[in-house]
């Protein structure tokens, strides 16, 4: 017997819900393997499932089926998209079929000995893709953290963000150093003839902004994109279009509706880009916004000085992870060649004392390339990338690339660390 054709129905009306189920008890040939009521969840229902057919309302809270099916269509094309709709002008229908959906019910006329073979037909109707092209699926979300002073922590999160960049990917890197974000002075992004004013402060406005549309919070990001005459001589002739969300403007304390909206954000922008890099405030991870942006990591960068205080608040970050149901694996220590003590070996003093960790490497001593990268704005691994430097961060990234998924996201899991820590500071 052949596989069951594995369905996902989002709806945020119950009759319509419990229409399909009825009508397809007894279709031993379908499987509805998820539900959902709003455009969001059907996206993270899709990328949690694969399944072989999504429907999809139109109408429905916080995202459209529209907008939805546009962004399930880009990034998973083996998902079949169907619409639930009453809605049947042509104007409506050419949209639908531009964006990639292949077929729809009508609402009005839905009767259930008709949903099994409709099933069947947009199950059979679904585009050829090749094995060989897999899934985009959400962003993968990589954090650069440093756990105690500045260790330049923004430097190797922006160099690792040109890389992606460069390889083809679209990325997005998000400043969330709240206080003294320097991601924008380092690249000099207002070199593109972008005007402050031409943009939506995104994270300053983050907590009135309850409706997230894309193309809202597109326009609200800067571009890091030089081409031709602009490249800085010995540049890689490859397109680089790196997307900046800075930190905002003036000092910031995030509330609690700003932090929700933060996680809200996140989600969109998980289905906008394939890789999103979010470079942390030193030292704060008392901070809801830093706590959240774990959450979402698959993949943590902790950069640290070498002298014995930075080690060990590496160790002692590492080491929460125990209360947790992560596992080090997925965290990558890059230790600064900064207050090196003679004859001290970082690594072996970290293996002495167990400390739970992926990977260890040293960031080479090279500060010729590091002050012509500061001073002129251009990340090495565009600029020079035969130096040191820039060969530590290109290897970091094609490392990084080639490991499989070491663990699963854990929604929460750093939110409810950073309140338990705080609660035992309050004790």
């Amino acid at each position: 017997m052949s596989n069951p054709i594995r369905i996902v129905l989002v709806d945020d009306e119950d009759t319509i819900l419990d229409l399909f189920r009825r009508s397809l008890e007894k279709a031993s040939d379908i499987q509805v393997v998820g539900v959902g009521r709003n455009g969001r969840e059907a996206i993270q229902l899709v990328n949690s499932l694969r399944p072989d057919v999504i429907f999809l309302d139109i109408n429905m809270p916080v995202l459209n089926g529209l907008e939805a099916a546009a962004r399930i269509a880009s990034r998973f094309p083996r998902t079949a998209i169907a619409i639930l709709t009453a809605e049947q002008s042509r104007e409506f229908m050419q949209q639908a079929i531009r964006i990639g959906v292949r077929d729809y019910l009508d609402k009005l006329m839905l009767r259930p000995g008709d949903i099994p073979d409709a099933v069947r037909r947009i199950h059979q109707s679904r585009p050829f893709v090749s094995d060989e092209t897999p899934d985009r699926g959400l962003a993968s979300v990589w954090t650069f953290y440093g756990p105690k002073g500045n260790a330049g922590t923004t430097t190797q999160a922006i160099n690792a963000s040109v890389e992606l960049s460069l390889m083809g990917y679209d990325v997005l890197l998000v400043d969330l150093d709240l206080t003294q974000g320097d991601v924008q002075f380092y690249l000099q992004t207002d070199r593109q003839g972008e005007e402050a004013d031409d943009h939506l402060d995104i994270l300053s406005n983050l907590e009135a902004l309850s409706d997230l549309e894309e193309e809202r919070i597109r326009n609200g990001l800067q571009s890091f994109h030089p081409q031709g005459d602009d490249l800085p001589e010995g540049a890689p002739d490859e397109g680089l279009k790196l997307r900046v969300l800075p930190c905002p403007t003036g000092f910031h304390e995030p509330s609690e509706a700003w932090v929700e909206n933060l996680g809200s954000l996140i989600e969109l922008l998980s289905t906008m880009f394939d890789f999103i890099v979010f470079d942390l405030a030193p030292g704060r991870i008392f901070e809801r916004s830093s706590a959240l942006s774990l959450d979402y990591s698959e993949r943590i960068f902790l950069v640290s000085n070498q002298d014995i205080a930075s080690l060990k608040a590496v160790h002692l970050f590492t080491r929460s992870l125990s209360r947790t149901s992560c596992t080090g694996d997925k965290v990558s220590v890059l230790l600064s060649p900064i207050l090196k003590h003679p004859g001290f070996d970082a690594r072996k003093w970290f293996a002495d004392l167990k400390t739970p960790m992926g990977s260890v490497t040293e960031i080479p001593f090279d500060p010729a390339t590091a002050h012509k990268a500061a001073s002129s704005g251009w990340p090495y691994t565009l600029s020079d990338r035969q130096s040191e430097l820039a060969v530590h961060s290109i290897n970091l990234v094609h490392k990084a690339l080639n490991q499989e998924p070491v663990t699963a996201r854990s929604p929460g899991l750093w939110s409810r660390f950073h309140d338990a820590l705080k609660g035992a500071i309050g004790r």
